[in-house]
């Protein structure tokens, strides 16, 4: 199998921190400083061939399960308690998983990106380290499981 060319975009890359993030209930997103774990992973499962006497005669890698990882979404402390509140819900037995995306922008603020993820509910939501000693931003990481993450052509093409 030969390696195909790639064609020359003419639009600007995504920056890393032009990000939206589209919660669909009634959080309806929020302003976040951090998302990571976007992706998914194919295992590798080593496949050998053998003769009917028992030699290997080829040994090669086929693809197994996909995996896809946990989304984590940071944000500053406030007194918003949404994300704090579904959380408990769903500890509580309510079936609250939503569809959301992730979005990324070039430098024009065009969409350029996006990612869609299926069923997503906050499995985790912790607070960072309070310290006497700090100045930094107090920061709320919330961990969403999925059932699937999907990446899609943009809802518009600059």
């Amino acid at each position: 199998m030969g390696l195909t060319s790639m064609t020359h975009s003419t639009t600007f890359p995504a920056l890393a921190h032009y990000f939206g993030v589209e919660i669909y209930n009634e959080l309806r997103g929020g302003y976040f400083t951090k998302v990571s774990g976007i992706g998914s992973e194919l295992e590798a499962i080593a496949h050998w061939v053998t003769s009917g006497e028992g030699e290997t005669i080829a040994s090669e890698k086929i693809p197994g399960r996909c995996t896809q990882s946990d989304i984590v979404l940071t944000r500053p402390v406030t007194e918003n308690r949404g994300f704090w509140q579904w959380h408990q819900d769903i500890a509580n037995g309510e079936d609250k998983r939503v569809n959301c995306a992730i979005v990324a922008f070039n430098a024009n603020k065009e969409e350029i990106a996006r990612w869609n993820v299926e069923l997503a509910w906050p499995c985790k939501v912790v607070v960072t380290d309070m310290l006497t000693s700090s100045n930094d931003v107090l920061l709320e990481e919330v961990t969403l499981a999925h059932s699937g993450i999907t990446r899609v052509e943009p809802a518009s093409k600059p």
